[in-house]
């Protein structure tokens, strides 16, 4: 049906901005990537939480391949991605254009800054989804409750009751007492959050870009992020952030330990990532690049 449309409109420009590839009659044809999924393996557990994820990201690869080398231009978000695309489909490194998003400027109205207290703040703001590794957190703090050490708390944004892996985390970890189950929250109070927290952890298995990291860079404060791909180009310039393996509940364990006691010594800043060209900033760049240069 696209191909009819584009037959009866006539477009200079056809941007799919989701993922596949029509079969469309365009001068130019364009489609943006975000969904990482083919580069992620489920693990059985993920079945169990929510098969259509699981079987999503099996076939996902499918579905990109469909016409993908038939487009004059690929737009991802990350230079890994673009790296993974050309492998994956052998495509022209050239024609992946990497355009880095840029987080809205939201102004927020604190609220009165709270009494000083001796309690640690954690903060993981997500959806309750399998591949963002939210159990990585609960067995860490299993691991240090078990050391008696409570001058802490982390707040997840989940109640418990909002799909299959959202019920299992909480039937296994509410008996925690240094985790807060709260629920989803809106814009504005996640970043009332980043204000008021020590150390955001950010332990996701699966992201295109991971958006609390570079929101919560402004804060110069500790963050732990998962020591993968997307999570180093996400951190770049970030002033103190330690990695750590998404699989290893016990090293996260440790630098929580660290941040709690107030000491720093594993954390660091993360380099900048060289980024080659085709690479675009903004909404302008982009499309600059896709209507006027033919180079």
């Amino acid at each position: 049906y696209l191909k009819k449309i584009s037959m009866k409109i006539k477009p200079y420009l056809w941007f799919s901005l989701h993922d596949t590839s029509p079969n469309v009659k365009a001068a130019k044809r364009v489609v943006y990537c975000h969904n990482p999924t083919p580069f992620y393996v489920p693990k059985m557990s993920d079945l169990w939480c929510n098969y259509k994820e699981f079987f999503f990201s099996l076939f996902y690869r499918y579905l990109y391949q469909i016409n993908i080398h038939k487009n004059d231009f690929i737009v991802v978000q990350q230079n890994w991605l673009r790296e993974a695309f050309s492998n994956m489909y052998s495509l022209d490194k050239k024609k992946i254009i990497v355009a880095v998003p840029r987080s809205a400027n939201v102004q927020i109205k604190h609220k009165e800054k709270e009494e000083a207290t001796s309690i640690c703040k954690f903060f993981f703001p997500c959806y309750p989804r399998s591949f963002k590794n939210i159990e990585v957190i609960c067995k860490a703090c299993e691991i240090l409750e078990k050391k008696d050490n409570a001058k802490y708390n982390v707040l997840l944004t989940l109640k418990g009751n909002e799909n299959r892996y959202a019920k299992l985390l909480y039937k296994q970890y509410s008996s925690l007492k240094t985790i807060t189950f709260g629920g989803l929250l809106s814009y504005e109070e996640v970043y009332e959050k980043y204000n008021k927290i020590d150390c955001l952890i950010f332990p996701s298995k699966l992201e295109t870009w991971g958006l609390p990291i570079s929101e919560f860079m402004a804060f110069d404060k500790p963050m732990l992020i998962a020591d993968l791909p997307y999570a180093h180009e996400t951190a770049a310039g970030a002033k103190y952030v330690a990695f750590f393996n998404p699989d290893t509940p016990k090293m996260l364990a440790d630098r929580m330990s660290e941040v709690i006691n107030g000491d720093l010594f594993n954390f660091s800043s993360v380099p900048l990532v060289n980024i080659e060209l085709p690479h675009v900033t903004s909404w302008k760049m982009l499309f600059d690049k896709l209507l006027v240069d033919n180079d």
